[in-house]
């Protein structure tokens, strides 16, 4: 399998992405030592209506259980 082969599978797209996530996982401590939730939305540049609903959802839920 070559370099590109695998960013063009889904799997190599995935695992490539959970890399990502991994290493700003590792960073978010000393970036935001006070963060309390990381969350990530697999989705394009642009989100739909329904990611947007569902990120604004989540948001409030969290603000309401912090007491923001």
């Amino acid at each position: 399998m070559t370099k590109q082969s695998i960013y063009k599978s889904e799997e190599g797209k995935r695992l490539i992405t959970q890399h990502y996530e991994d290493y700003i996982k590792s960073l978010k401590k000393e970036i935001f030592p006070n963060l309390t939730t990381f969350k990530t939305y697999d989705m394009g540049h642009f989100p739909s209506k329904k990611h947007i609903k569902n990120m604004n959802s989540e948001m409030l839920e969290f603000l309401v259980k912090h007491d923001y």
